[in-house]
């Protein structure tokens, strides 16, 4: 069972947030590369530089530059999964600001 039917299965149906980047706070992005390869980022927010997000399984914050982040995404580094159910984006969200307060 894929991670998509494995969470709808548990949380069902996604709410939505819209963002100025395109992207909604709880899209989730494969690693198909690089030092992260197997993990999942987790969008949270973004800046005028940067995009923030939490790496799966380890919950690890992750900042990188658009330009970085579009050149992942045009060359497959990152792939978008999903846009994961509230209850989980939630949860993402707490760990993000407790380890960023840190």
């Amino acid at each position: 069972m894929s991670l998509k039917n494995s969470i709808h299965k548990i949380f069902g149906k996604t709410k939505q947030i819209n963002t100025q980047a395109g992207y909604v706070c709880g899209d989730i992005f494969g690693v198909a590369a690089g030092a992260f390869v197997g993990k999942f980022f987790v969008y949270i927010k973004h800046d005028q530089q940067d995009m923030h997000f939490i790496t799966l399984p380890d919950m690890s914050i992750v900042i990188m530059s658009h330009d970085k982040f579009n050149t992942g995404v045009d060359n497959k580094i990152l792939e978008y999964q999903e846009t994961l159910p509230e209850e989980i984006t939630q949860y993402c969200k707490e760990q993000y600001e407790k380890k960023s307060d840190n």
